[in-house]
Parts: structure tokens; sequence; C-alpha cells
């Protein structure tokens, strides 16, 4: 059955517009023509072509208002009539019955005008994409934390422990993978280019591969940028909060890598505790506080990987208020840290675990080993 219509993806970028042009005189000699573009220019509506002389042209826009009409009209009367103008390209379709000239015909103008209305705009504009975000974050860094080196530890162990910080982290190396191999490819079809016509050739078609591979990745960001806003409004729409535990339901923290007053020999209190758990599938961290004695905390980490386990010890270490020693206890790593005011904190690592407790308890004690091991290390 012979196809009435086709929507397809117009995965081409403003420097892409020679292969852009290719692309859509090859849907004309197919017997299609172009309907519309549609979401911002990144489909194309195809029908079957009314007339077999189809044609198109892509030239690049941007020309100022008070050019653009008699820029519009030459084209008219060269036999080009505009069908939309997409991502600063704007896309030409041959008038019925005329026998078209060529819109630009200089080489040398052209690539001039490549460089002037595109080139250096877009590929500094992708320079700033690339270095603005490590900017800011070194300006935040500084203004909010006095350029405390803690910061480069607790920042990265906030993104790796919420869903929403591990995707803003994957889309941000995303956006620099992409933006360093556009500046890459971008600077190659220039310096192309400046040869070509220097050697008093044409302007040259981009890869068609390549083409299609740098509109798709940019599209995929947008993408992603849609998704990372949708994420950030459902987590702000279902914010998590800490659960308040009391004494005749402790038994459901049995199975959470936590330590509770009966634990360390201490008598429970009115509300057993409060319990927030976060995370991401990397990492997950469970907070638990105690409200025995003078209180109990347990911040336990679970890691997807060891060497994510070793790095979050180290991020702890290096972000604590308080020196931590190493202390051997049979666990792969300890460090621990006491008070003149009988306050202690430990800190512990066993294999893919790491546990920082703190409270008036001595967690060095022997005594205490065999349940530290199976309450923080056995889930």
């Amino acid at each position: 059955m012979h196809k009435t219509e086709r929507w397809v993806l117009f995965p081409y970028l403003a420097m892409d517009y020679k292969a852009a042009e290719d692309w859509l005189n090859q849907q004309a000699r197919a017997g299609w023509r172009v309907a519309s573009f549609d979401l911002r220019g990144w489909t194309v509506y195809l029908l079957p072509a009314d007339r077999p002389d189809i044609r198109y042209c892509v030239d690049l826009s941007g020309e100022k208002a008070r050019n653009q009409e008699s820029y519009l009209a030459l084209c008219h009367g060269a036999g080009w009539g505009l069908v939309e103008t997409v991502r600063s390209m704007n896309v030409f379709c041959t008038l019925p019955g005329a026998d078209p000239a060529p819109i630009q015909t200089d080489p040398g103008l052209e690539r001039d005008r490549f460089e002037r209305i595109y080139f250096w705009k877009s590929w500094l504009l992708l320079l700033f994409m690339l270095l603005f975000p490590p900017l800011l974050l070194s300006l935040l860094w500084l203004l909010l934390e006095g350029g405390d080196p803690a910061f480069w530890y607790s920042f990265p162990l906030f993104l790796l422990s919420s869903p929403e910080g591990v995707f803003s982290a994957l889309f941000c190396s995303l956006v620099a993978a992409v933006v360093l191999w556009q500046l890459g490819s971008m600077l190659r079809y220039f310096l192309r280019c400046r040869a070509a016509v220097r050697s008093g050739g044409e302007m040259p078609v981009p890869s068609a591969r390549q083409a299609r591979l740098r509109g798709t990745g940019e599209f995929l960001l947008l993408i992603a940028y849609v998704l990372l806003l949708v994420l950030r409004l459902v987590d702000m729409s279902a914010p998590s909060y800490p659960v308040t535990y009391f004494p005749e339901e402790r038994d459901s923290l049995r199975s959470r890598p936590v330590i509770m007053a009966e634990d360390v020999g201490l008598p429970p209190g009115e509300v057993l505790g409060r319990l927030e758990e976060t995370g991401s599938p990397l990492l997950q961290h469970i907070s638990y506080l105690d409200y025995a004695g003078q209180g109990i905390a347990t911040d336990s980490y679970l890691s997807c990987l060891e060497p994510l386990a070793r790095w979050t010890a180290l991020a702890l270490r290096r972000t604590s208020e308080l020196p931590l020693a190493p202390v051997e206890l049979g666990f792969d790593e300890s460090w621990s840290y006491t008070g003149e005011d009988g306050f202690h904190i430990l800190l512990l690592r066993q294999g893919k675990t790491v546990s920082r407790l703190s409270g008036a308890v001595d967690w060095t004690a022997p005594a205490l080993r065999e349940v530290l091991r199976t309450r923080l290390t056995s889930t």
C-alpha cells in the first residue's frame, strides 16, 4: 500500500545546511514534498509530490529585518519560494514552472556569510556553554563555601545520593561530551570550507552521517532537559519527610542498617527516633536519629560498587568538622573521634556499606563490634 504521508525526524543544524538541502532533494526525487515542519523544526511532514519539478535549496537565515524583504524578493525572482525558516535555515522550494538559479553563486562570499552569520556566534556560544557551569560552580564555591576544599566532596556526595542529582550529573556530562564533539566537528568543517574555497572549489557538503549525528545529539539533549525539568517538578510535588517511629514500632527498623538505643544498652525513649531515606541506584543514604539519652545518630550509605563505597568513606572523612583517626576494629576501614565531653564518632566501611555513628557511646568498645557488624553490614 502506497503511503500518503510521512512524519520524519529532521535533525539538521544550521552548520549542516548543505546536508539538509541534499537530504530534502533526495526526498523530492523519491516523490515527496515538504508540507510543514513541526516540533520547532525537528520533524518534517511529507506528502506525495504534486509536480515533478520540485527541488529544494537551503540557505542560512540571519538577514537584518530591513534586508529580509529584498532578500526574499531576490530569491523569488531566482525561482525560489520560501517554505519555512527552521533553526536559522531558510528552506526554499522551486516555484511552479520556474527554472531556478542558485541563490549563492560566489563560494567565497558564501563562506564569508557562513562565518559571519553562523560559525563564530555558534562556536563561541558552545564554548560558553561548556565553560559556564564549572565557572559558576567555582564562583559559588568561593562565595558560599569560602573556598573550603570539602565542598568538592560534599557536593558530589549529595548528587550521587539523589535520583535528581544523578540525572543532573549525567545530563551535564552528556552536554559536555556533545558540546566538545560539536566544537571539534564545527571547527573541522569550517577549515574544510576555507580550504575548498581557497582552492577554487565550492562549499563542501558535510557527511550525511555526521550531520544527522550532530542534530540527533542536540535533539536528545533537549529531551533529556525536559525530563530533568519533569523530574524536578515531581520531586518538588512529593518532598521527602523524616518518618517518626515510636517504641512499639521499633521492630520495623530491624531491617535497616541503623543503631537503636537497645543495641548499645540504652533504654529507648518515649519517641524511638526519626528515619529519613534518600538515594539513587548508585548510592542510598539512610539517616536515623534515636532520641534515647543524649541522642545517637546513624548515617549509612549503601553503594552499588565497592570503589564508590571507598570514595564515600573518603568524602565523609574530608567533610568531617572533627578530626578522625584510623582505628583497627576488624572492618575494612574505620576511623574514630573521641571528645573530652564523652562524645564519640565512628566512621566505618565494610564492603559496599559505609556508616557514620555519633553520640555519647564508646563505639570502639569490644562488646559493640559484633553488634555493629550485624546491624550495619549484614543488610
